[in-house]
């Protein structure tokens, strides 16, 4: 962040300079005053601290102005390269930025004018951001003051055209440029509030970048030496990783809760939003179909960057999941967004089968906070499976290996602990590497002290892509120096600066090799190690979330093909490129340039495995556990994280625990129940979950990427600076859900007892228990049983619980004891003894010795009363002769012999 002192002299000076000056390059027409604004007059650019706290930390540029904001809406041309068709005079090409001022305060302003300024030029690409945050006294060349408005009311707005030549022409004004470079421009307005006095109100800032083709034809120019630069200078390789991936907006569903069948839920209709006609993720799909179609050698360049869960989430929706969109009110079910998902699908697909495809970390997770949790499923969520999502919805195979951290940072600790990073090429800012002697290397392949090889990227070109579309960052690996608060550039302007970066290293060429030309024995090294005579390796690394529209998108790649086409880039594909032979000297990953992030740190110990951690019913880790695998200064201390992005130990400990929680309800699915196919369905969102709590999307985006920026409160990180507050926000909303949906799936495991007090009619009765399983696929459990001496209850091991079923169990009892109640307590758990349920406490009134004597004496005498009564009748029927043998049938006489068997009527 870049903090300057006080200007208001320098705009009363130039208020007095606006009656010695003509006026030249905008029209009456052009400075009609808007009309009033009937809402509030703004204060604030979007995510900027209010006036007051922008004064007091005099932030530069301003993002929140507290009278009038200039904003650039336009600037021709975009590349000042004497193409035909181009605004001239005299046949000096004429640049025109385009704009508007809004009065962004309550109270009139009078008296406003403006004038175009420009600051020094480069052509290294270190270099071409800084003047984005310098103070408008270095912006020293000066275009006249221009009558703007005589009157601006609150909230109105006024649009402004301002022009002027490269060079001198007819001895008039102009901006004096006579090099081939980068240019900073600035737009300063002048004004007097109501009741203030005349002064500087605000400037806007855009970069022109400069090619020796527009100055071949300028009075004194030496046009055969500016030729010769573009045609002696090397072509620069140049590969594009085209980034294809949503912010995360599915969320976790509880299993069984939420239905019989898996949904697809989701926060917001951002996403359906996005895959539809107009939407950001089908015009990426647009914007890179168009540019190929006029330049085929494009295609060579580009390699598609894509979101595993975001195919994830789009084929799930192809196939007809149900989806769920989250309202202001009540949730909404939507019914036409197969197709939607379907057909952009099908395009990705014809893409991806012409182009190098290599998979993101899935929802954009941060790689050094996956580490940190020591979770062995987060771990393979990034490392092993994305490829294979690539495969299995694409049915393209990953063509390279490369691992692309979409902070654009890696520690070494991390890489050690995830084994699939181990052997995988890193893909990283050059920033996030030092040189044995500290120095930022150059980009290109290099080769790490572990043996692992590392592509470095531009950080300054790639900074530059990140502060482009709807949502700005100033990422991770972002020089400080150039940091600053990024809405105070209107959209255009960034999208034109983030031209100008792509186009410097194309001009740093032709400038090193015009030097070494002239002086073979110069030294033409730049600040970030550039080497002179070798041409700049150029890797166009987008943010994985880009929020460019498609026209801004297509018009990168436009620039991109017409400096493959004019020679200066060649198109060199991922794979090449990382092909290429490394630098001898080794390097190593470090990222203490952007602040230190959240990271394990492995050395001297083992870490903890998820099955080894204890389960949910023994309570959560200790943050201070987490804590200790964290950087350490000499006195052995945690280094403080200086980096507002970063995710914090409280997050990443819950975020353990509740991986330990996932991994337990995998552990209890039954296989081998054919109705258990449907378990990954469920359980697999919870991880997904997981890994959007700790995504990197946004959470350095909408202040200046500084925690200096309005005060860190590090025991309250949502209270932090505006730096990423919305993103720290959906990362706690996030964990929120995962615990929630945890809670509700393991509550929905219980055991039933028979009753508060269970009573035993013999000291052998059995226990009668009930298990429930509310989730959608079976489950294997066993109950763990606390019994008081004196009672024994046999344990029938692991059972089996249908899915949204029960299952009865009959638990064989055994007591010596003698009428007394005792108590028992019950839990399921896992296969593996982790707690599932929570623990039942019941009362057994045991039945006792005395109870079991005084059974059997009863049935004793009634066994004897009855034998006695059988013997009686038996006797009186054989004196009356009445009695029949039943064995043979025959019936005894009065004296003691035996008639025949009567064989019924008509026998004989």
């Amino acid at each position: 962040m870049i903090r300057r002192g006080a200007r208001v002299g320098a705009g009363v000076a130039c208020t007095a300079a606006l009656l010695l000056t003509p006026v030249a390059g905008i029209t009456a027409a052009q400075s009609i005053v808007g009309a009033p604004s009937a809402a509030a007059a703004p204060t604030a650019a979007p995510g900027a601290p209010e006036p007051q706290t922008a004064a007091a930390l005099d932030l530069v540029p301003n993002p929140a102005p507290a009278h009038a904001r200039v904003s650039i809406d336009e600037i021709t041309p975009q590349v000042a390269d004497g193409a035909p068709g181009s605004d001239a005079i005299n046949g000096i090409p004429l640049v025109t930025v385009r704009g508007t001022v809004t009065n962004a305060s309550d109270e009139e302003i009078s008296d406003l004018t403006l004038r175009l300024q420009r600051g020094p030029g480069t052509s290294q690409p270190s270099q071409v951001r800084t003047a984005l945050s310098a103070p408008e006294q270095d912006f020293e060349t000066a275009g006249p003051f221009e009558p703007l408005a005589d009157t601006l009311a609150p909230g109105a707005e006024v649009p402004f055209e301002v022009k002027m030549p490269l060079a001198d022409a007819n001895d008039g004004p102009s901006l004096r440029i006579d090099q081939p470079g980068v240019y900073p421009l600035l737009v300063n307005v002048n004004g007097t509030p109501a009741g203030g006095d005349a002064a500087r109100l605000d400037d806007a800032r855009v970069l022109l970048p400069v090619m020796p083709s527009a100055l071949q034809l300028l009075p004194g120019a030496d046009g055969s030496e500016l030729s010769s630069r573009a045609e002696t200078s090397p072509a620069s390789d140049v590969t594009v990783v085209y980034p294809i991936a949503a912010a995360p907006t599915r969320r976790a569903i509880s299993p069984g809760l939420d239905g019989p069948a898996p949904t697809v839920h989701l926060t917001d209709d951002s996403l359906l939003t996005s895959l539809g006609d107009g939407g950001r993720l089908n015009g990426l799909l647009d914007a890179l179909e168009n540019a190929e179609q006029s330049d085929e050698e494009l295609s060579t360049a580009v390699c598609l960057a894509i979101d595993p869960e975001l195919l994830r989430t789009a084929a799930d929706i192809a196939a007809g999941y149900e989806v769920i969109v989250d309202g202001p009110e009540e949730a909404q079910r939507i019914s036409d967004a197969a197709p939607k998902a379907s057909a952009w699908l099908d395009r990705l697909r014809d893409l991806a089968a012409d182009h190098c495809t290599v998979p993101l970390p899935p929802n954009q997770a941060d790689l050094d906070a996956v580490a940190a949790t020591q979770s062995d499923a987060l771990a393979s969520a990034v490392g092993d499976g994305p490829a294979n999502e690539l495969t299995r919805v694409l049915g393209v195979e990953s063509t390279t290996d490369a691992v692309i951290p979409t902070s654009g940072t890696i520690t070494q600790q991390t890489v050690d602990q995830i084994p699939a990073l181990r052997d995988s090429p890193l893909v990283v800012a050059s920033s996030a590497v030092s040189t044995p002697d500290s120095a930022i290397p150059t980009s290109g392949v290099h080769r790490l002290e572990s043996g692992q090889h590392a592509l470095a990227y531009d950080p300054y070109l790639a900074s530059s892509l990140a502060a482009t579309g709807a949502i700005a960052e100033n990422p991770r690996y972002s020089s400080a120096n150039q940091r600053y608060w990024l809405e105070s550039d209107s959209p255009a302007a960034r999208l034109q600066s983030a031209r100008a970066s792509l186009l410097a290293p194309v001009l740093a060429n032709m400038s090193e090799a015009a030097t070494t030309e002239a002086d073979p024995t110069s030294d033409t090294a730049d600040e970030a190690g550039e080497d002179s005579g070798e041409p700049r390796k150029l890797l166009v690394m987008p943010p994985a979330v880009w929020t460019l529209d498609d026209a801004g998108v297509q018009s990168l790649l436009d620039t991109v093909s017409g400096q493959i086409e004019a020679g200066n880039m060649r198109p060199l594909s991922l794979g090449d490129a990382l092909a290429q032979a490394p630098d001898d000297d080794p390097v190593r990953l470090d990222s203490t340039r952007q602040g230190l992030p959240i990271t394990p740190d492995t050395l001297g110990r083992e870490p903890a495995r998820e099955e080894d951690a204890e389960g949910p019913a023994s309570g959560a880790s200790d943050p201070g556990e987490v804590e200790r695998f964290l950087p350490t200064d000499a006195s052995g201390q945690p280094i403080a994280d200086s980096d507002p992005g970063a995710i914090d130990i409280d997050t990443i400990s819950r975020v353990r625990d509740a991986m330990v929680r996932v991994s337990t309800l995998r552990h209890v699915v039954d296989t081998s129940d054919p109705t258990a196919n449907t378990a990954p369905a469920f359980i697999d969102p919870l991880r997904s979950e997981a890994l959007r709590t700790l995504s990197t999307t946004a959470r350095r985006a909408g202040g200046d990427g500084s925690i200096e920026s309005n005060g860190f409160d590090a025991d309250d990180p949502l209270a932090g600076p505006d730096t990423g507050r919305t993103a720290r926000q959906a990362s706690a909303d996030s964990l929120d859900r995962l615990e929630n949906a945890l809670d509700n799936a393991f509550e929905s495991i219980s055991l039933i007892p028979p009753g508060a007090v269970y009573t035993m009619a013999s000291p052998n009765s059995p226990l009668l228990l009930v298990a429930r399983n509310g989730m959608p696929f079976p489950v294997r459990v066993a109950v763990q049983i606390d019994t008081p001496p004196g009672i024994t209850v046999e344990n029938q091991g692991i059972i089996s619980v249908p899915a949204s079923g029960s299952r009865t169990m009959q638990l064989p009892t055994d007591s010596d004891q003698s009428g007394t109640r005792a108590g028992i307590t019950m839990q399921l758990v896992s296969p593996d003894g982790v707690a599932l349920s929570e623990p039942i406490d019941i009362e057994v009134q045991t039945g006792g010795s005395r109870l079991a004597w005084l059974f059997m004496f009863v049935a004793g005498i009634a066994a004897a009363v009855l034998m006695f009564r059988r013997f009686l009748t038996v006797r009186r029927a054989k004196a009356d002769g009445t009695w029949e043998d039943p064995s043979t049938g025959y019936t005894s006489e009065p004296d003691g012999g035996r008639a025949e068997p009567s064989h019924g009527e008509g026998s004989k």
